[in-house]
């Protein structure tokens, strides 16, 4: 039954981060790329790879025995999920030639492209699970 649950929560978060990347990464070309691309269906694959690699972030909120974490806690697990969205990122980055290494610019739009999406995300995921908690408590009212 937990795995159910992680395997739809993983699925709820994967077109949402899909989506996100793919607007930043659409902002990022035109800033630093111009008509300088031949993006096709490679950068859709290599979008959804690196979406695919980064809502397993969608797993750091959760405990094994399903109890509520701390708000220390949960700020430690929000930054190691940002180091770990900005290193798949990166890497992905690196690996399929998104930025040129040594130009600062790129790398600095690079980070702020990063923080923008992993905001983006964030923010629409808290959204989510608060409209999700209302409607849970508004159920729990009506049987009482």
């Amino acid at each position: 039954m937990r795995a159910v649950k992680l395997v739809k929560q993983y699925f709820t978060v994967f077109p949402l981060v899909m989506t996100c990347i793919s607007l930043g990464a659409a902002a990022y070309i035109e800033l630093f790329w111009h008509t300088d691309t031949s993006s096709g269906a490679s950068l859709i694959w290599q979008l959804a790879l690196c979406s695919f690699l980064c809502a397993f972030t969608s797993f750091c909120g959760n405990t094994r025995d399903g109890r509520e974490l701390s708000k220390r806690a949960l700020l430690i697990r929000m930054v190691l999920c940002f180091l770990y969205v900005n290193a798949v990122v990166m890497g992905c980055g690196f690996a399929f030639d998104w930025f040129h290494a040594e130009d600062w610019r790129m790398l600095l739009g690079m980070e702020l492209t990063i923080c923008a999406v992993f905001a983006a995300v964030t923010a629409i995921l808290y959204c989510h699970a608060k409209r999700d908690a209302a409607r849970v408590n508004e159920k729990l009212k009506g049987r009482a």
